[in-house]
């Protein structure tokens, strides 16, 4: 096999100047390489479910919350990896459906996005609690549009690889093959 190092054999290795410069070479070869042979899954679909049709917003103490519990289901032969927000807090977004388009409706801040990311080996599944909320931190005007309910979808950081040495994923997956099916929340009950 040929790792494109064939001139090595012009390098006199037996000198500490040639020996350095072959081992720099190879160092830098293996990380060039790292990641550059992740391969993509040709076509990954319906890779989050969500377990209900119907969420209804929730007050606990003075917050707004809503939980959807969500199935990454991977039917490939390699690994998917989403990415989190710390503590295995998968990335996400809400969108809103809007005619035939979708916006987003919500996004958390996310202040840990080099956090090592939730694998999810080939042909399995992993479930994931998504947890929305109004904190002090966020304006409840710009989340208003959850609050009030709609038809919606969740949209997941999904990737086809990560990469060790420079930690942090590659490959993003298209949108559709990120997204859930369509679900309505209901606003809170006053």
């Amino acid at each position: 096999m040929d790792w494109g190092l064939t001139w090595i054999r012009r390098v006199r290795p037996r000198t500490p100047v040639g020996c350095l410069a072959v081992i720099l070479a190879l160092f830098s070869e293996a990380c060039s390489r790292v990641g550059a042979g992740v391969a993509t899954p040709a076509r990954v679909s319906n890779v989050v479910a969500v377990d209900s049709q119907i969420y209804t917003v929730q007050r606990r103490s003075s917050a707004l919350v809503l939980e959807i519990e969500t199935d990454v289901v991977n039917s490939s032969d390699l690994p998917l990896y989403i990415g989190t927000c710390g503590d295995n807090n998968p990335r996400f977004q809400i969108e809103a459906r809007s005619g035939d388009e979708w916006t987003t409706a919500y996004r958390p801040t996310c202040l840990l996005e080099q956090s090592p990311p939730i694998t999810v080996a080939q042909r399995s599944a992993k479930r994931l609690r998504i947890v929305a909320s109004d904190s002090p931190a966020i304006p409840r005007d710009s989340l208003s549009s959850i609050w009030k309910g709609g038809t919606y979808r969740v949209v997941l950081a999904i990737f086809s690889g990560y990469d060790n040495v420079a930690r942090r994923e590659t490959g993003l997956l298209e949108t559709e093959s990120r997204a859930s099916s369509a679900f309505v929340i209901r606003p809170e009950h006053p």
